[in-house]
């Protein structure tokens, strides 16, 4: 039996779950879908698809990005500000997984953030971390091309410097990373069976 009551609840449990959609898009897949999606910056107009020398490093940009929502972490970002906002008027059902309270919606999210962490392990960090595509960020930044490469040839360690990555760039954000920490986050557990 459908009444005014019902309806309005489906519209908001709707709603809540667009607004933290659209949310994860703020805070994670736009820039990184954004990137993907555009010509390379050295070779100019209609390169699209000519990036996989930047794509090693930004595959660690993904999951240092995909590791500060993990945990509950998501929840203190200022991008689910929206979210939290229209959640704030559900009442606290406890945790009776029928009902559509805020603990639902709570724990929705965080198995939505864990599907998406299982889906990129399988699909992009475990394809990408392999030892036939990491040589690729040999073409890429200098300064982590050329510590990928004294690497691979003398198992130096990786400096703990951070530099800007300028062909990462999507609408105002710059791109910082710790080329220790992307590096070793690259090759510590390469998959070498692909």
């Amino acid at each position: 039996m459908s009444t005014k009551a019902t309806e309005k609840a489906k519209e908001s449990n709707f709603r809540v779950s667009l607004l933290f959609f659209r949310d994860m898009c703020d805070a994670y897949f736009t820039r990184h879908f954004d990137f993907f999606k555009r010509n390379d910056a050295l070779f100019g107009d209609n390169s699209y698809g000519h990036i996989s020398r930047e794509v090693p490093t930004h595959i660690y940009l993904m999951h240092r990005d995909l590791s500060a929502l993990e945990d509950g972490k998501w929840k203190t970002r200022d991008e689910f500000k929206p979210y939290f906002s229209a959640l704030k008027h559900f009442p606290s059902l406890g945790n009776d997984i029928n009902a559509t309270g805020k603990e639902y919606h709570e724990r929705t999210a965080d198995l939505y953030i864990k599907r998406v962490r299982d889906i990129s392990n399988i699909h992009v960090f475990d394809r990408w971390r392999t030892n036939k595509l990491i040589p690729l960020a040999i073409g890429g930044h200098p300064v982590i091309s050329k510590h990928l490469l004294r690497w691979i040839f003398s198992g130096s360690q990786f400096p703990s410097v951070t530099v800007q990555l300028e062909f990462h760039y999507t609408g105002n954000f710059v791109e910082e990373v710790n080329v220790a920490e992307c590096l070793a986050g690259l090759t510590e557990s390469t998959n070498t069976t692909r």
